[in-house]
């Protein structure tokens, strides 16, 4: 089951039918709602090149996808602003 909570919070529930195990609860929260790509640079989540290259993305257009299993790396935690 996945849905979004009224503070804009999404929660994903696996049972053990899927997991093989137990169940599984994930509640994802964002700490920022709005923030830009300097922000992010300056907050250690994306390197200046990394940076570079999304703002190349964007202005040509192009369509970037970000994959990969929960906590295989696409963000992480950051400090507090």
């Amino acid at each position: 089951m996945e849905l979004r909570l009224p503070d804009g919070s999404r929660l994903q529930a696996l049972g053990p039918e899927i997991t093989g195990g137990r169940t599984h609860v994930t509640i994802r929260r964002h700490r920022y709602l709005d923030i830009d790509l300097p922000r992010l640079v300056q907050l250690g989540t994306v390197s200046e090149q990394a940076a570079d290259l999304l703002a190349a993305a964007v202005r040509g257009r192009l369509n970037v996808m970000v994959a990969g299993e929960q906590a295989s790396g696409k963000t992480r935690p950051c400090c507090a602003p």
